[in-house]
């Protein structure tokens, strides 16, 4: 190893062979070999001169570029939560696929704006009348902005549809002869995330997020054996009110075979394509599927309740 502590931050070059038509010629570059730490966490000198805004892209710019991360790919965005601007901002367009570490830094934001005792909403609003009888001479109007408990990782709000429904049938109401409407404007259209990738659409954790939410808008396929082999298999969905039609491809194979489902559906369509094979001693098989419209599939399942 050659040179100085000077050398160091720059990157050591590799020795490079170039062939000629007489004696071997060897390129050799020497320099300090840069010892594999993390990167240096002090801070550039503070310039009095310069805005706070100024000096902290100026401390991120430094940990960025430290030549201690040169292998990695940075793709970044600092945005202020008091003034809504950008203050830093590095290949912030790159598309790099996030650990589910992303999930601690979603969480923190949300926790951040949001508050640690921010509390979800849903509320249930009528148009026209109610008549001694029980009647609503109008529709039945659920609004709500992104509550998203309402699945079996909930077990106290599992049955959130049947309290609702005990609810309005202690107030008098029996039947509403209006529309059952569902209100979803607290989230824009179409629900997915910016760089999502479509062949994971159809997925349960590929499913679009919205303002109504039920069963974090997915659906299980069970993809059970026919009684025998060359038989179709039996496939169910649950829960109902998915607003999927089921394209059957599977078969039943001998014992032994290995077993093999492949689920598929294109961006915008109803139409889920369950195809490949299932062993005859094979146990369940589960897949979990996006369901195409959330907001119909909450309404299907509010709706099946309250019936």
């Amino acid at each position: 190893r050659l040179g100085s502590a000077r050398d160091r931050g720059r990157a050591p070059t590799k020795r490079r062979r170039r062939g000629t038509q007489g004696p071997l010629v060897v390129f050799v570059a020497f320099t300090a070999c840069a010892p594999k730490t993390a990167p240096s966490t002090t801070r550039p000198p503070v310039n009095a001169r310069l805005s706070p805004e100024e000096q902290l892209r100026r401390d991120l710019q430094a940990i960025f570029t430290d030549s201690a991360v040169d292998h990695a790919v940075w793709s970044v965005s600092v945005h202020s939560l008091k003034q809504g601007g950008p203050l830093y901002s590095l290949n912030a367009s790159r598309m790099l696929t996030p650990a589910s570490n992303q999930k601690l830094i979603t969480s923190a934001v949300a926790a951040e704006r949001l508050g640690w005792d921010y509390r979800y909403s849903t509320k249930i609003y009528t148009t026209g009348t109610l008549s001694e009888g029980g009647d609503l001479d109008g529709d039945l109007i659920i609004v709500s902005n992104g509550d998203p408990t309402i699945n079996p990782r909930h077990p106290e709000r599992w049955g959130a549809f049947d309290a609702w429904a005990k609810e309005l049938y202690a107030k008098g109401l029996r039947r509403v002869g209006g529309n059952l409407i569902g209100d979803d404007n607290a989230f824009a259209e179409p629900g997915y995330g910016f760089g999502w990738a479509w062949d994971d659409l159809v997925t349960g954790y590929g499913a679009a997020v919205g303002a109504l939410q039920y069963n974090e808008n997915q659906i299980e396929i069970m993809i059970l054996p026919g009684p025998e082999a060359g038989t179709r298999a039996i496939i169910s969905q649950s829960p109902p009110g998915g607003g999927v039609l089921l394209d059957h491809g599977v078969t039943t194979v001998a014992a032994g075979q290995p077993s093999r489902i492949t689920v598929d559906r294109n961006p915008g369509s109803t139409m889920l394509r369950v195809s490949g094979q299932v062993a005859i001693d094979s146990p369940p098989i589960t897949e979990l599927a996006a369901v195409p419209n959330p907001t119909h599939f909450y309404l299907n399942a509010l709706r099946a309740t309250l019936e």
